[in-house]
């Protein structure tokens, strides 16, 4: 059954509403929580707008493993120095941010927050490797016709980070990602091509 419906430009730069369905959005859900470890004793921020599908994904990834999840309000989710003030005084520990909020915060202020989670654009790797001194960070990329996130990338705390430009990683549970040439022929490793992704989350 149909779970939302969201807009989005998506890949072909068009509006048009995405179907989502119970079983694609639970598929992300459940594969997320594992990946990320959240439990019930997790702290969680909401930050992203309601019309933008991250809000999902940050609402559900807590509330169905049974951990806090606080919600900011729009005046602190917009000022930077707010939104730090608000995680320090919740004690949250996992937060989703754009990449292009990230690069305007004084990721200092961000010591108490374990795993930071960047979506929707090109990380900041800058930022990234600031962050791997206080926690674990991940990359995640997904277009909202595969419920929210496709792919993942995870850095531990402490590690060094040896790219330019990071890894968006690899395939959730169910999924599977392809590199394909212009007519739909897989491509060798290390072979620039289209990412085509199929499975369990894809809209239908």
């Amino acid at each position: 059954n149909l779970a939302y419906v969201i807009y989005t430009s998506g890949s072909t730069g068009n509006p048009k509403g995405v179907m989502i369905e119970h079983k694609a959005i639970v598929n992300t859900l459940l594969s997320q929580i594992e990946f990320l470890g959240i439990d019930d004793k997790h702290k969680g921020l909401q930050f992203a707008s309601f019309s933008f599908d991250a809000s999902i994904w940050e609402s559900f990834l807590i509330l169905l493993s049974g951990a806090g999840l606080f919600i900011i309000n729009g005046a602190d989710r917009h000022d930077p120095a707010s939104l730090s003030a608000f995680i320090k005084e919740h004690d949250i520990d996992i937060a989703t941010l754009p990449p292009s909020y990230v690069s305007k915060l004084d990721i200092a202020t961000l010591q108490g927050l374990k795993k930071l989670i960047t979506a929707g654009d090109r990380a900041d790797s800058a930022k990234a490797k600031q962050y791997l001194e206080y926690g674990t960070y991940y990359n995640a990329y997904g277009p909202t016709e595969t419920s929210i996130c496709g792919t993942i990338y995870k850095i531990e705390k402490g590690s060094s980070l040896v790219y330019d430009s990071l890894p968006i990683g690899k395939p959730i549970s169910n999924t599977g990602v392809y590199i394909l040439s212009g007519e739909n022929q897989l491509q060798p490793i290390g072979v620039v091509g289209e990412i085509c992704i199929g499975g369990e989350g894809l809209a239908r």
